[in-house]
């Protein structure tokens, strides 16, 4: 194969998913520990800075150490605290946050919030590495090809949804 060949092929750009245009700070939440470290382990190996909770209230500790916190990914239902609540009490220091709902109860998801809101996504469990990655990558609106996130509710996918 002729040199100029080898170069052109060695220059041509690689398709690859999405990663964080500059660090992404996430704040993980899940009583369930299992679905914790899976969503913090997927998050971690594709270049995102992560930090864990087990419950609303420790998120909301955990949050004041956390300078940009970027985006929240929580279960809804949770013991202590809802994981809506402890988005609507964190966006009160942190306006404009995203958040990704991680649920099996997207029915009561949906009865609590009425309906989802810009910058928010749900994910309903379980949920594949590819879906969680997606939904992460729709709500900063770096998805290839994908249409501004400020849309009505739309199923992108048969198990994640993204609200706008």
């Amino acid at each position: 194969m002729p040199n100029s060949q080898v170069s052109a092929i060695a220059h041509r750009p690689s398709v690859r998913e999405p990663i964080p245009a500059a660090p992404r700070t996430i704040l993980v939440i899940d009583d369930e520990s299992a679905v914790r470290l899976f969503v913090d382990r997927v998050l971690r190996n594709a270049g995102y800075t992560t930090v864990v909770a087990a419950s609303g209230p420790d998120a909301l500790r955990a949050a004041k150490n956390i300078a940009p916190l970027d985006l929240i990914v929580t279960d809804v239902m949770m013991p202590e605290m809802s994981g809506c609540e402890v988005v609507r009490r964190l966006r009160e220091d942190h306006p404009g946050l995203k958040a990704l709902y991680v649920t099996g109860y997207s029915d009561r998801l949906l009865d609590e919030n009425v309906m989802t809101w810009a910058d928010e996504a749900f994910v309903e469990k379980p949920c594949s590495t590819k879906s969680l990655l997606e939904a992460v990558s729709l709500l900063w609106g770096q998805h290839t090809g994908a249409p501004s996130v400020n849309r009505s509710l739309e199923r992108a996918g048969h198990e994640t949804y993204l609200a706008g």
